[in-house]
């Protein structure tokens, strides 16, 4: 193989990592929407009782931060038995941990590293051929006071399979909650 075409390979190998690294930021942020979004079923099912009735109460603090829907539903909770409680404990982090990792998704800074490009001009100057030399790895960095953060292509496949497992859970909980059966798929952790 020729350097021109080595060149190339390189150029096109890493053009697929930065796509397939953005359609993964991409759809991790969107998924955890998902996450967010099925709260208020939790909150009902943690309520019991009449659906509508308790729409209307979670009503009061769906558009406020996750917090407060964290704590509205962790109130919802409260004075039931630890065998009821204790998952929503674990889930609550969980969902707090993935809406973390989706602000700085949202936030962080894309670099790529690993290549050098390489402008082929004539004698007037004008480019003939762009090439890159090495491969590319595009990341997203993410800093906030002290902590940085660093998405790989990597660690935003686990992150997807994390936010997946976390709404199959979230559904297996609420089934849970109103006493119905509950799936073994959306138990598998």
């Amino acid at each position: 193989m020729n350097d021109q075409a080595e060149d190339d390979d390189d150029l096109e190998e890493s053009l697929k990592h930065r796509e397939r690294f953005f359609e993964l930021v991409g759809r991790c942020i969107v998924r955890y929407q998902s996450v967010e979004d099925f709260l208020p079923q939790v909150f009902c099912a943690a309520l019991g009782g009449d659906e509508e009735r308790a729409s209307a109460i979670f009503s009061v603090v769906a558009n406020r931060g996750l917090d407060t829907k964290i704590k509205a539903i962790s109130a919802a909770l409260f004075g039931l038995d630890e065998s009821i409680v204790a998952p929503w404990r674990d889930l609550s982090g969980r969902v707090i941990a993935a809406a973390e990792a989706r602000n700085e998704m949202a936030h962080g800074n894309s670099v790529s590293a690993g290549t050098t490009v390489i402008i082929t001009v004539d004698k007037s100057g004008k480019p003939l051929r762009v090439s890159s030399v090495g491969k590319t790895r595009t990341e997203l960095h993410k800093t906030k006071g002290a902590k940085k953060s660093v998405w790989t292509l990597e660690k935003l496949v686990e992150e997807e399979e994390k936010i997946w497992r976390l709404i199959r859970n979230l559904i297996a909980y609420q089934k849970f909650l109103r006493g119905e059966k509950v799936p073994p798929h959306l138990l598998e952790c």
